[in-house]
């Protein structure tokens, strides 16, 4: 049959806007509660499945979301049953967020050092209700909704339509359901006047809930038995934990902790662990299959920790939600993600001194593994300092090197000139050695000459001493053979001109002689040729 548009309609408080959604057996739409100014999502069960089991797991849906009072769960404001026409409805809190599966299919897998806070939230909420004696036993990414808010996301857990309550459920049941009278064929026509509802409301405590008995319009209450039957297989195949392929009924919340593992797995992968085409490949492989590794960078401690949480025996597995996330933590300290995080923030924290700063070969190794776009503002400051430092040491190391390069090619060259410098000194020192030995040959020879009387041998030794040595030499020689020819130009004139012409010639040479070094030497000899002189005037007379 063709639903009817309930848009405009009011139930209770509420007032039905645009349908938002739709499920097998009811259809979601935006309320507005206009006394408190509020919205909210309004679930109106569908006519067509007015049936007797499907109106009941309707209100056991109901009531157990309103069992649980956590802030990681959607809260139930009202629920009704409208006297007119039996339409069931419930006024819940409006999420606004998307589901989990969807922002998965937006943004892609979860980094690690996000999913693990988020996780830690989902898994307090469960394990609120496992205390109030609900399993959900259809947890999966699309019934928990993800809220952003100051950067941080929060999970807000939804949908208990197949939830199993291990306590006793009193719920309002309308007197036509016990006579048969309401059916989905009902003629609008035949209900009383919309302004007469009569609405029952879920009060919601703080305090430890307990069993409430809420009147409906003919006084009659009605206890819910449960309604899974014995044997009875429910819940979403892609996480259904291996026992609750058998007896649905009969799991506990082992059921819960193996199907949050299979979140987690597929939250940090994007990928479940298990892909079937038909329910019994599914049944096989959560019986039977080992669980695949996440694979990429991922530090061990997780693998381990979601292995165990999809254990194949319920015993095996963490001993509740908490415990699994506690798990995840421990594994996300371990992570390179997780120390850089903390690194960053102590760096921080300690007035960003640099030697919290991260060497190249643990810097790179993190960045290898934790994606650029995934860092936080302070992440990525403590990342570029690090990387600035890391350039400063390693320009620091290059000039060092080349420096320590400039210096030994620096000796090198020295100890090379010096070698070079010596061996030309000494190859120097033994030419003016050998030069020194034959030009005092040269000097020799020409005073033994000289000695002779043999004058223009003489000359000739003294002008080749002169030609061999060097300045000094040459100065010393050139004075001997000008001394030598004043000599000899004076025993010359003795003899030509006589004595006193001679003396006169002895007073020049003193003179051309003065004022060099050869000047105590010409002295000495002027005497000893002036006494010649005399003699040679005494011979004379």
């Amino acid at each position: 049959m063709v639903e009817r548009v309930l848009s405009g309609r009011t139930l209770g408080e509420f007032i039905l806007r645009e349908q938002i959604g739709e499920g097998g057996h009811g259809v979601v739409y935006r309320g507005e509660q206009p006394l408190l100014e509020r919205d909210v999502v309004i679930k109106v069960m569908r006519e067509r499945c007015c049936d007797e089991v499907s109106q009941r797991r309707f209100l056991r849906e109901v009531k157990l979301a309103s069992l649980l009072d956590h802030p990681y769960a959607a809260h139930v404001y009202a629920f009704g049953v409208e006297a007119q026409d039996g339409l069931l409805w419930v006024a819940m809190e409006r999420v606004r967020g998307v589901p989990l599966d969807r922002w998965l299919a937006a943004h892609g897998p979860m980094p690690l050092e996000q999913f693990v806070p988020f996780f830690e939230r989902v898994a307090q909420v469960v394990h609120a209700a496992h205390e109030q004696g609900i399993v959900h036993r259809d947890l999966k990414p699309s019934n928990i909704m993800v809220v952003e808010h100051g950067g941080r996301l929060f999970p807000k857990l939804l949908d208990f339509g197949i939830a199993k309550a291990d306590l006793e459920v009193t719920l309002p049941v309308p007197a036509s359901w016990s006579d048969g009278s309401l059916t989905p064929d009902r003629e609008l026509a035949d209900a009383p006047d919309p302004d007469d509802v009569d609405t029952v409301r879920i009060l919601r405590r703080r305090s430890a809930p307990r069993t409430r008995v809420a009147p409906d319009p003919a006084g009659s209450s009605a206890t819910l038995p449960g309604l899974t039957p014995f044997g009875a297989c429910i819940g979403s195949q892609p996480y259904m934990a291996p026992e609750q392929w058998c007896n649905a009924e009969a799991v506990g919340p082992a059921a819960d902790v193996y199907a949050l593992g299979v979140v987690a797995y597929q939250a940090l992968s994007g990928r479940l662990p298990f892909n079937a085409d038909t329910t019994g490949e599914y049944f096989f492989q959560h019986r039977h299959e080992q669980v695949p590794s996440l694979g990429g960078s991922f530090p061990s401690d997780l693998d381990r920790a979601i292995r165990c949480a999809l254990d194949k025996y319920p015993e095996h597995r963490p001993g509740n939600t908490l415990e699994l996330a506690s798990a995840l933590r421990a594994a996300l300290r371990a992570s390179k993600r997780e120390h850089l995080r903390a690194s960053a923030q102590q760096w921080h924290d300690q007035a960003e001194v640099p030697g919290l700063l991260w060497r190249a070969d643990v810097l790179e190794g993190a960045m290898r593994s934790v994606p650029r776009e995934t860092l936080s503002q302070l992440e990525c400051s403590f990342v570029a300092e690090s990387q600035r430092r890391i350039r400063r040491i390693r320009w620091a190391k290059r000039a060092l090197a080349v420096t320590a390069a400039m210096i030994a090619i620096g000796w090198f060259l020295y100890r090379s000139a010096m070698h070079t410098e010596l061996a030309q000194e000494q190859t120097r020192a033994a030419q003016q050695v050998m030069e020194a030995t034959v030009t005092q040959s040269e000097l020799e020879q020409g005073r033994a000459a000289l000695l002779h009387g043999e004058s223009s041998e003489a000359v000739r030794h003294l002008e080749r001493a002169y030609e061999r040595g060097d300045q000094k030499y040459r100065n010393a020689c050139k004075m001997l053979a000008m001394l030598v020819s004043t000599i000899l130009g004076v025993v010359g004139g003795v003899i030509v001109f006589g004595a006193d012409r001679g003396g006169d010639l002895c007073l020049s040479f003193l003179v051309g002689l003065s004022g060099t070094p050869l000047a105590p030497m010409a002295k000495d000899l002027a005497t000893s040729l002036q006494s010649a002189v005399s003699a040679v005037q005494l011979v004379r007379r």
